[in-house]
């Protein structure tokens, strides 16, 4: 049992360097996953926020071409009425 022990006692600080090097490693590769998971959370909200404006633009001219037709039968019912009169 005593060689058990000084076996643990010659392997200890090998063992607590190891240890040492894998937390550090782990925490390299969480740090570049965050740094990833940023970049591509912030591509995906100018994707998303690039959609929504192309929807947004595309409502505003669906209603423009809308108020420009209504305009123009305007326009021709007002001519319809001047050349009746």
């Amino acid at each position: 049992m005593g060689n058990i022990s000084t076996m643990i006692e010659q392997f200890l600080p090998a063992l607590l360097l190891i240890s040492l090097l894998v937390s550090l490693l782990a925490l390299l590769f969480a740090l570049r996953a965050e740094s990833k998971y940023k970049k591509l959370y912030r591509q995906y909200d100018y994707f998303y926020e690039r959609k929504k404006m192309q929807r947004l633009w595309k409502i505003i001219f669906i209603e423009l071409q809308r108020h420009v037709e209504k305009s123009e039968d305007l326009l021709e019912d007002q001519r319809d009425a001047e050349g009746s009169s």
